[in-house]
């Protein structure tokens, strides 16, 4: 009876030990889910002018000459070595497929037609790209840091949503160069901190590009490949 009960015993303590490995187990895939989860869908408020890149996938309305022209767009913004990369990706009414790449002081058009190199010397694309959110995290970053005294920045808080609003300090003020007629920009972000809507709006308070956020996930590192050259 005892080498009977000493065996049954011994087989509960084998049952007790694999099942808490597997508790174990459980434990560390939930919390390494979380953690990638977490990179993913929450991005700090305080810590969102320290975004270095970003995949976004939006809808985006220009409004122009009482004309609306709305585009499925793809972007990724990567800084690295201070330098600032953009690529977008858009199909036009006509179904033809574009992809823009930004960097080195040069743009890369492609499409389903051709390929084109300009030189952007004379516009600094780079310090007024009013579509890329990365605009918006630049000056956030100045205003925060106390780095530029010439804008204010607005957090209002509506239902699960924060507001961020930056304009001039002076009410009469413009952002950027005068003739673009801009005098805030506007974010929207949800409880878990990712953005939602952007608009970019004139000094009469009118929206003239506004953005809806399907996706926006944070690049953890620069991948030269998504900024590479295009092959004819």
């Amino acid at each position: 009876m005892l080498i009977k009960s000493f065996r049954i015993d011994k087989s509960k303590r084998l049952w007790i030990i694999i099942l808490f490995a597997l508790i174990i187990a459980i434990a560390l895939i939930l919390i390494a889910f979380i953690r990638i989860y977490s990179k993913n869908e929450k991005i700090m408020e305080n810590n969102i002018y320290d975004i270095k890149g970003y995949e976004a996938e939006y809808t985006i309305t220009i409004v122009s000459n009482k004309t609306k022209n709305t585009y499925d767009m793809y972007e990724y913004f990567s800084e690295n070595n201070e330098k600032d990369y953009f690529k977008f990706e858009f199909t036009n009414d006509a179904n033809e497929k574009y992809t823009y790449i930004f960097k080195d002081k040069s743009i890369t058009i492609s499409s389903n037609k051709q390929i084109n190199i300009l030189n952007i010397k004379d516009y600094d694309f780079f310090k007024e790209n009013l579509i890329s959110l990365s605009t918006f995290f630049k000056i956030y970053k100045d205003i925060e840091l106390k780095k530029d005294n010439n804008y204010k920045l607005e957090k209002n808080k509506v239902d699960n949503t924060t507001i961020l609003s930056i304009s001039p300090l002076n009410k009469e003020g413009e952002m950027f160069r005068k003739e673009l007629n801009i005098s805030k920009l506007e974010l929207i972000i949800d409880m878990n901190n990712k953005p939602i809507e952007y608009y970019v709006l004139d000094k009469y308070n009118n929206v003239i590009i506004g953005i809806k956020f399907n996706k926006f996930d944070v690049l953890e590192k620069f991948d030269e490949k998504i900024f590479a050259n295009f092959n004819k």
